[in-house]
């Protein structure tokens, strides 16, 4: 992942031209993709995430389009620079997959994490049990 030659103060009106048409998803857009994935398998919204993201792949690009009229509006909420890196990282062609490999993967983790969480909880259920006795 090559990162795009760093342009000094982008905002709405002065783009980053080399960035908005790079094919690859630079090392920011990456972590951004990270944050959204680890959020939606903490919120435990996997199912309906890896569906929503399958079906919208192939048209990725048009709905990154669409994310673009919304973005001054929802530049309000969240800063400019991580609407604008999500915004890039899901248009692109690896985009949606990439973010769709992530979220699997923390979920494997997550799920791994509670079951032994849960393991060592029904073991001190049963010391308990058993020192009652």
């Amino acid at each position: 992942m090559q990162e795009p030659t760093p342009h000094r103060d982008e905002s709405f009106f002065n783009v980053n031209w080399d960035a908005e048409f790079a094919e690859e998803v630079s090392e920011r857009e990456h972590k951004k993709l990270e944050i959204v994935a680890k959020e939606v398998v903490e919120r435990r919204m996997t199912a309906p995430a890896l569906m929503l993201l399958e079906s919208v792949k192939p048209v990725s690009f048009v709905l990154s389009q669409l994310f673009l009229f919304f973005e001054p509006f929802v530049a309000f909420i969240f800063s400019y620079q991580d609407v604008l890196d999500l915004r890039r990282a899901l248009g692109k062609r690896k985009g949606p997959e990439l973010l769709m490999t992530m979220i699997e993967d923390y979920d494997r983790e997550y799920k791994e994490a509670h079951r032994i969480k849960k393991r060592q909880s029904i073991w001190r259920r049963l010391k308990k049990i058993i020192k009652k006795k």
